[in-house]
């Protein structure tokens, strides 16, 4: 019942989301039909193409009829600028950003995982891990991807020629990674030191139990529910770092057509895209919140999610 309930309030934002996306799109200044008469050169009296494009229907009726094609024949329309259906090129772009965002989580959280573990593992170089893991925390934390990317794309793409600096994927995953795992570095250490302060975690030392077992069986299995809560969390976060890091590498994706259609004022693409991201989003957060309840046995107790 709770799901069913959640799902409804998914349902009702994304089309808040939308119509209020609508109007201010409306309220931007620049027109459509003025980019493709400036692009083609068309001598086409502006009225009639707006006419042409439905740009001249009242606000309500327009949205109405988007959301009943949408939901009844799953029709996004089609692009005012690049004159094709938008439902092809949404799948499409939505696959490499979706690509884009798992390889990042690949790469970001077992670098992040093995960092925090070894920074509360007892050894002569826990004090150095430690003090690295806080370092890059807070300096990955603190620089924004629109500066990250730059960096390394001078320094992987032309200083040393190890990457290309457009169109592939590697770039992006780093820049991403760089930004995420500063976060999941700061979240796992700290949840680490705090289980491994639990009673529990004192008599399984005095059992004799090796530090590893302790660490992943005492310390981090209780926290995996708060942590897979944070990485649902993350669903927007990667969103936005992917239309920075696309659109710095001229990568094709959700991020980067949704500003390329925002430059072109193509309003049912960009209405489409922002359909499609804050579902993104707020499925991210959703499947998170269900993760979480079934692997934390104390909320598997305190409420029947499923």
């Amino acid at each position: 019942m709770r799901v069913l309930k959640r799902l409804g309030t998914i349902f009702v934002l994304i089309l808040l989301i939308y119509i209020a996306g609508k109007g201010l799109l409306r309220l931007l200044p620049g027109d459509p039909v003025d980019v493709i008469l400036l692009e083609t050169g068309a001598t086409i009296d502006p009225d009639v193409l707006r006419h042409s494009l439905g740009l001249d229907r009242a606000f309500l009726p327009s949205t109405l009829s988007q959301l009943r094609e949408l939901f009844l024949h799953f029709n996004w329309g089609t692009s005012i600028t690049q004159k094709i259906p938008i439902g092809p090129l949404l799948a499409e772009r939505t696959a490499a950003s979706l690509a884009l965002a798992v390889l990042t989580l690949l790469l970001a959280l077992p670098f992040s995982f093995l960092v925090a573990f070894y920074a509360n593992y007892p050894s002569r170089f826990r004090a150095t891990i430690h003090r690295f893991a806080t370092f890059s925390s807070a300096l990955s934390t603190a620089l924004p991807t629109a500066w990250i990317g730059p960096i390394l794309g001078f320094l992987l793409a032309v200083k040393f020629r190890v990457f290309s600096l457009t169109g592939g994927i590697a770039l992006p995953v780093i820049t991403l990674t760089v930004g995420l795992s500063g976060f999941w570095i700061r979240v796992i250490v700290e949840t680490l030191e705090r289980e491994l302060r639990r009673d529990a975690v004192r008599t399984a030392r005095a059992k004799g139990l090796s530090e590893w077992k302790v660490l992943l069986k005492h310390a981090f299995i209780p926290a995996a529910g708060p942590l897979v809560a944070y990485l649902g969390s993350q669903a927007g976060v990667l969103f936005a770092g992917a239309v920075i890091t696309e659109t710095l590498f001229d990568r094709p994706g959700l991020g980067s057509l949704l500003v390329d259609s925002i430059f072109k004022r193509d309003y049912p693409l960009i209405e489409a895209a922002l359909i499609t991201t804050s579902s993104l989003i707020l499925i991210g957060n959703f499947l998170g919140d269900i993760l979480q309840h079934h692997i934390e046995p104390r909320l598997r107790l305190e409420t029947d999610y499923l």
